[in-house]
């Protein structure tokens, strides 16, 4: 019984007390020389792993090449983790012909010379799942500081084309005496056409990413569209009204729905009643304002369809003495006379206090005295006669 129950105890490892500090690279790392000169070389790892600096960044550049690329400094997390070696088998390096049965041969000298490629996690734990009780694990040491990447890289301007820059990356950036000596800068006077005008050493102050918190909008919805096909819709959208909407001097007025529009025969039988009404009362006359259209109506359905009924009966001027009527599909009030009784008015009632007018009391003309003051300029006038030139 004890020998099963310590069967199924997990095995106990001793801890080293070797303090590591991890960096999670924010590029996929190929070539481990490469990405550690993207953290400044040696010199740049010596600085993170400084005991007695705890508050040091990490820097990064992305474009080691570049002298002038600015860096992007990392974040430093305190963390508690333990760093594991995993030993697996190795590769014996013989091979067969995929999909065949023919016994696995050995590799020739030539590729067997070359070093082998590094090898990816994947294939590191499919080893392991294939090898479950040949693998080994070793504790390495503690891991109390994470250095990561979490900024945003500043923006990049190519300088290429800079005579300055070019002769400042090539000249003083070596630190070759003999090459600083040869750096001069033109002092003359005046504006000079096509200036080489160098970039700041910065672009932008702040590292810190927008928190955008994307999210699907709530009133967006998928449903299926009259073409079978899953379409995205928005259920706050409000219905477009199809009314024709024409100018005053139009050639011709039109006489039948908009094309767009649903067929009559599709509506429901509440939108064909108001329909209906609304028919009844461009028998009477041909010409119609919304408010009149509206108070015939008699029920509070009709009153609720008018503005999506109004486009199959009639249309819109835009401008003009019939501006804003509802007029006949098909009839043009500009043809005779008698359809004068049907042109349009607007008012614009003034306030009484032009202070508190809608449009700050309009023009002069508009500016009517107060009854206060016209006894005020009552009073003056009986105090005697005028003496005014």
């Amino acid at each position: 019984m004890d020998d099963q129950r310590g069967s199924r105890t997990a095995p106990f490892y001793a801890v080293p007390s070797l303090q590591l500090i991890s960096v999670e690279h924010p590029a996929v790392v190929r070539n481990v020389d490469k990405a550690i000169k993207t953290l400044q070389g040696d010199s740049g790892i010596k600085t993170i792993l400084d005991p007695s600096k705890d508050d040091t960044l990490a820097n990064l550049v992305l474009r080691p090449e570049d002298a002038m690329a600015r860096s992007v400094q990392s974040t430093r997390i305190q963390s508690n983790n333990v760093l594991l070696k995993v030993t697996v088998p190795k590769r014996t390096g013989r091979k067969r012909k995929r999909g065949s049965n023919q016994p696995f041969a050995d590799v020739p000298d030539s590729e067997a010379s070359e070093p082998p490629p590094r090898r990816t996690a994947k294939d590191l734990l499919r080893s392991m799942s294939d090898n479950p009780s040949k693998y080994q694990i070793e504790p390495v040491g503690r891991v109390e500081r994470t250095h990561v990447f979490r900024g945003i890289p500043d923006f990049v301007y190519s300088t290429t084309a800079s005579s300055f820059t070019n002769r400042f990356r090539e000249q003083i950036l070596p630190f070759d005496f003999d090459k600083m000596k040869q750096f001069d800068i033109d002092m003359a006077k005046g504006a000079a056409q096509n200036a080489d005008l160098i970039p700041p050493p910065s672009f932008s102050h702040g590292d810190v990413p927008f928190h955008y918190i994307y999210r699907q909008n709530p009133t967006v919805k998928q449903a299926i569209g009259r073409s079978g096909k899953l379409e995205t819709v928005n259920t706050q959208t409000a219905n477009k009204i199809l009314t024709h909407l024409v100018p005053y001097d139009t050639p011709k007025v039109p006489s039948e729905p908009r094309a767009d529009m649903l067929p009559i025969s599709a509506l429901d039988a509440g939108m064909l009643r108001t329909i209906a009404t609304l028919n009844a009362l461009y028998e009477k006359q041909p010409a119609w304002t919304r408010r009149g259209l509206r108070n015939n109506l008699k029920t509070d359905e009709d009153r609720l369809n008018l503005r999506h009924a109004i486009p199959y009966v009639g249309y819109i001027f835009r401008s003009g003495p019939w501006r804003d009527a509802i007029i006949k599909l098909g009839l043009d009030p500009r043809t005779s006379p008698e359809y004068r009784h049907y042109q349009t008015f607007m008012f614009r009632l003034l306030a009484r206090e032009a202070e508190v007018a809608r449009d700050g009391g309009g023009g002069r003309r508009h500016n009517v005295p107060r009854p206060s003051d016209q006894r005020v300029i009552e009073d003056d006038n009986a105090s005697g006669p005028s003496t005014g030139h």
